[in-house]
């Protein structure tokens, strides 16, 4: 194991402290979707199934926007190549955009991409005194770091794309002054060219933003890959298996501005999970033990995206977003009786079902409504009275 992220576990109540007390206050002022720890899991499985709250008469869903393209070093380049970030293009030089749906097709705006290693505290420490990362966004990488560590997870990155990033180069910025992370300086903006950097006057320099009714706005969105709830009690005790014997399936519940529930069945067959264990051992030995217990783990992939409209040159926050893929759905129950002693049951079932809040595909028209009072829209799923949050 790496020494190093090793002593920054260790240092965990040492150098996260501070910035713990500062994020406490920031959670809670805005609003992101909820978070959990995570473990490795496989990207992509079988088909997808994708499901959204979506409601064609709901504010914001309308290609009511378009991108106005600038004429500065990113702007002008094609952004063809699929990557394995859903929404983000590539071009053949290896810069990155967001694809988005506009009247007459599809265009691209150019981000920034910026790899984060959740489980060293050094690399989180360092986001947070970045300058380029949005208020939103440290709240949501400094969660997921707390929960990994937590969870004793060992590797986890997240990746996040914004257009904030598209100037910052670890070359260039050690030319700058000294605790800078903008490529601006001195009236130039500066970028890298075939292995050289160019400076080109601002006043000169264009970007590209999405634009509605006349105002600038863009989002920002967070990759994080192989997350997974952690194992979380259903029930435990004598009623254990009167629980287990009423649920079939995890509810997803996804919010916004209409509220959609989705079940994820544990079993390929229509039964119960008490039943599935009954049927694992042929006869209904299950009597009801003070010991026994039903948990379950979800494992899943996760995108939160932030959207912001410029007003007066201060960006606003104006909608927080999600789009949650479950890739596996598992429970674990375990009965004890006195002639058969203690017995466990799990299930682990593969899926691929993708699911995303009221606006997150098309998050324009609602951001901007709400840009002085923001609305957040999270995922969440529910097994008996138990609720996980992604």
């Amino acid at each position: 194991m790496d020494s190093r992220k090793k002593t920054g576990k260790k240092s965990i109540f040492g150098k996260i402290t501070a910035m713990a007390l500062t994020f406490a206050l920031l959670l809670a002022a805005v609003p992101v979707a909820h978070t959990s720890a995570a473990n490795g899991a496989p990207y992509w499985y079988p088909p997808q199934i994708v499901i959204t709250a979506q409601n064609t008469n709901a504010p914001g869903n309308g290609n009511q926007g378009r991108v106005v393209k600038g004429n500065d070093f990113y702007s002008q380049k094609s952004y063809s190549r699929p990557t394995g970030y859903d929404g983000i293009r590539a071009s053949a030089d290896g810069y990155y955009a967001m694809e988005y749906d506009v009247t007459g097709g599809k265009e691209t705006v150019p981000v920034g991409r910026l790899d984060i290693d959740l489980c060293d505290t050094d690399a989180v420490s360092a986001a947070m005194e970045r300058t380029d990362i949005s208020a939103q966004a440290k709240a949501a990488i400094f969660a997921r770091h707390e929960q990994a560590l937590a969870n004793g997870v060992e590797s986890l990155t997240t990746t996040l794309f914004s257009s904030d990033l598209l100037y910052d180069d670890g070359a260039l910025a050690a030319q700058l002054s000294a605790g800078s992370n903008s490529l601006i300086a001195d009236g130039l903006l500066a970028y890298k060219s075939a292995g050289a950097f160019i400076a080109t006057p601002l006043s000169t320099v264009s970007t590209t933003y999405y634009t509605y009714n006349g105002s600038s706005m863009k989002s920002e969105k967070m990759y994080t890959n192989g997350l997974n709830t952690g194992w979380q009690y259903v029930q435990r005790g004598a009623t254990t298996g009167t629980t287990a014997g009423n649920i079939f399936s995890a509810i997803i519940t996804i919010g916004g501005a209409t509220i959609k529930t989705v079940p994820i069945p544990y079993l390929a067959a229509a039964i119960s999970l008490l039943q599935s264990a009954i049927n694992q051992i042929a006869a209904n030995t299950i009597s009801g033990h003070t010991s026994d217990f039903l948990q379950v783990r979800i494992i899943y992939n996760d995108v939160q995206q932030w959207t912001y409209l410029n007003a007066g040159g201060e960006w606003l926050l104006g909608l927080a977003s999600q789009q949650v893929t479950v890739t596996q759905n598992s429970s674990e129950q375990y009965y004890y009786n006195a002639a058969a002693g203690g017995r466990t049951f799990t299930s682990n079932r593969t899926v691929n079902v993708v699911t995303k809040t009221d606006h997150f595909d098309s998050p324009w028209a609602y951001a901007y409504q709400y840009a002085y009072n923001p609305r957040s829209e999270g995922i969440t799923a529910k097994v008996g009275s138990k609720t996980l949050y992604f």
